[in-house]
């Protein structure tokens, strides 16, 4: 407290007058900006007080980018020698004769703990060994490999809120439903031999150690990594991974300015269809990282800057109405038919896919049951209880949901 003779800006000090104390307020914010670790003040009273400068600004002031641009550039670099693109430095043993394996996971967007979806592409470089570059990237990615698991406890936990997925559409091959319990012994199979990834979720097949050496790649590492210590699998606890590779930081991507996956797929030139669903997501993220590789060692640095900013609006995300053929893997078993194999499929998809109904609102607030096949479902006919009439309906609910699936994703 002061005396009344006192006023207050007396005990302020000479920049912390009253009238003055919005712009002091201000001006710490700029200092807080321009110079971290001091305020406006501080730096005013002590001339000699030492200032941080921008490490940006300071590495393009001694001629270098970005530390996150520098850091992208490197790991392009060791993804052109791992891919044999370059034979520049020395390529660490571990490195040689690899195999990149690259996961991605779909979470329920209301509860991030019930992994939906696991989607994994494999590239081996023995494979591409010999390929000329001349051929492009084309003939690279179709030596890919890809796989898609979906745990049958979690067939009901459908994304159509917040992330407008399409678990059902998988481009790349079949969707294998297994049981969550065998979720961490499927990945395991797969890094103890990548290369063998269509049998991974086949038990009566032995999964022998072919002790290759494994680049572990996604796009936003931290995120899958969490999501696979909810499936009980650590890539830290596989010998076999001798490297982790991030397209988010291949990209020039950082934490506060993320590069997404749609963004970064259209700036290579490639138009994807269906994401959001992890096995598609996966094979684009494996596909991005090598066309990166191959376009930055035509014209280094020619991938950068992506853009990050939201501020110009991307297409609509394209989807197809096609339906991925199914089968049961592992342990789970159809329950159209107890009696399922792995590898057995039904050509009827409706048949196949575990029994699950959604409710629906219409417009008219009229509560609809859509089956998983997409047929608006009645309710058992009088003179048959038991029985449930397909209407085959097709039933709208704005953009949102069409004959049981989703369109018209902008």
């Amino acid at each position: 407290m002061y005396s009344r003779n006192e006023k207050p800006h007396q005990l302020l000090g000479p920049f912390e007058r009253p009238s003055a104390i919005y712009s002091n307020i201000r001006c710490n914010r700029i200092a807080r900006r321009d110079f971290p670790g001091s305020s406006f003040t501080t730096a005013l009273r002590d001339p000699n007080a030492a200032i941080e400068q921008d490490p940006d600004k300071e590495a393009e002031d001694m001629g270098r980018g970005p530390p996150h641009l520098e850091t992208a550039r490197r790991e392009l670099v060791l993804a052109q020698q791992i891919l044999r693109l370059s034979s520049d430095g020395n390529l660490d043993t571990n490195l040689q004769d690899a195999v990149f394996v690259c996961i991605d996971c779909e979470a329920f967007e209301h509860d991030h703990s019930k992994i939906t979806e696991i989607g994994v592409a494999i590239l081996d470089t023995r494979d591409i060994k010999g390929i000329a570059l001349a051929d492009g990237a084309t003939t690279w990615i179709e030596k890919m490999k890809y796989a898609h698991y979906r745990p049958i406890e979690y067939a009901q936990c459908l994304n159509r809120r917040f992330v407008k997925g399409c678990e059902d559409r998988f481009n790349f091959g079949t969707t294998s439903w297994i049981k969550l319990l065998d979720a961490g012994r499927v990945l395991h199979r797969i890094f103890l031999d990548p290369t063998n990834i269509h049998r991974a979720a086949d038990f009566e097949m032995e999964a022998l150690d072919q002790e290759r050496n494994i680049i572990f790649a996604a796009h936003g590492l931290r995120n899958d990594r969490a999501f696979l210590n909810e499936l009980g699998f650590s890539h830290l606890e596989n010998s076999n991974v001798v490297r982790t590779m991030d397209t988010q930081i291949l990209a020039g991507g950082t934490k506060k300015s993320p590069v997404g996956l749609q963004r970064l797929l259209l700036r290579l030139g490639l138009d994807p269809v269906n994401l959001h669903n992890a096995g598609n997501d996966a094979a684009y993220t494996l596909q991005a990282l090598v066309i990166m590789a191959l376009k930055d060692y035509e014209r280094p640095g020619s991938i950068f800057p992506i853009p990050v900013a939201r501020l110009d609006k991307l297409p609509p995300s394209k989807h197809t109405h096609i339906i991925a053929p199914h089968v049961y893997a592992g342990t789970a078993v159809d329950p159209m038919n107890e009696h399922s194999s792995f590898g057995e499929s039904n050509p009827s998809a409706e048949s196949i896919v575990p029994p699950q109904t959604l409710e629906h609102h219409t417009k008219t607030g009229q509560k609809r049951r859509f089956s998983s096949s997409g047929d608006d479902e009645a309710p058992p006919s009088r003179d048959h209880p038991n029985k449930v009439v397909m209407l085959n309906a097709q039933i709208v609910e704005g953009s949102e949901m069409c004959n049981g699936r989703i369109d018209n994703f902008d």
